[in-house]
């Protein structure tokens, strides 16, 4: 795989994203968790790596609902994520289809999202220093840089010293399975995944490169930012050793 592999992703999930990550595993605490980090309203919203609308399309309709919305940005790589995405946007997300490595997003922003462990997905660390200056440099007063990462932690003990593992784990729907066969050789960790929908089944394969939240802190100090707190969700639950993600956030001060 090359460093560029994320951008083969959407071609390969597009299909059986919505089914593999239902849009009802975005919670409503999450929703309500990630729109108290607006620190003025309405506001400027931004995802990266936002996929079929996910986070975006509930937090959107969250937020416009309380008129608590002024524009909402959502970038992906993927044309096929973001046909799907637009086949559920009722007119109040921005989509764009863009590299978000080299994407230059609108100025003032009050919030901006790099969520799903999109980040990771970026293997050359250059390329995901660039992806957090430019989120920083266009973050309003006040605003502030929510990133999710596989907690790197969780995922070593996962493979409990071994380089192998396989998960499976069936769906609430008729015959449905998703069995993965995972191989970290670190810092990379390469997932690839069968998902069974009763007599089909789709290959689909991931590479990520294992993200410390103190790089992410490093890259984002160095832009002036300075960090509220990292948690085990987007929930704002605490981070804890089993938790599977770990999710910092950060802010522009409002002198600055």
């Amino acid at each position: 795989m090359t460093d560029k592999a994320y951008a083969t992703y959407g071609t390969q999930f597009a299909g059986i994203y919505d089914d593999l990550f239902p849009q009802n595993t975005i919670t409503s605490s999450d929703i309500a968790w990630l729109a108290s980090h607006l620190s003025r309203t309405p506001g400027r919203i931004v995802e990266l790596g936002a996929g079929t609308g996910r986070v975006a399309i509930p937090l959107a309709e969250h937020l416009a609902d309380t008129d608590a919305l002024e524009r909402f940005h959502a970038v992906d790589i993927s044309p096929d994520m973001i046909a799907h995405l637009d086949e559920r946007n009722t007119g109040r997300i921005i989509s764009v289809v863009a590299d978000i490595t080299t994407w230059t997003p609108p100025a003032e922003n009050d919030l901006i999202l790099c969520v799903c462990a999109t980040l990771p997905m970026i293997l050359d660390p250059d390329e995901q220093r660039a992806t957090i200056d430019a989120a920083a440099r266009s973050l309003a007063p006040g605003g502030r840089l929510i990133i999710e990462v596989h907690h790197d932690a969780f995922v070593r003990n996962l493979h409990n010293q071994t380089p192998d593992a396989v998960i499976a784990v069936p769906y609430p729907g008729h015959r449905q399975v998703l069995v993965s066969f995972l191989h970290l050789e670190d810092p990379h960790w390469d997932v690839e995944h069968r998902w069974i929908d009763d007599t089909e089944m789709t290959i689909a394969a991931e590479r990520s490169r294992l993200t410390a939240v103190d790089e992410l802190t490093a890259w984002s100090t160095n832009n002036g930012l300075h960090r509220v707190g990292v948690y085990g969700s987007l929930s704002g639950t605490p981070l804890e050793p089993t938790s599977p993600v770990a999710v910092a956030v950060f802010e522009r001060p409002t002198d600055s």
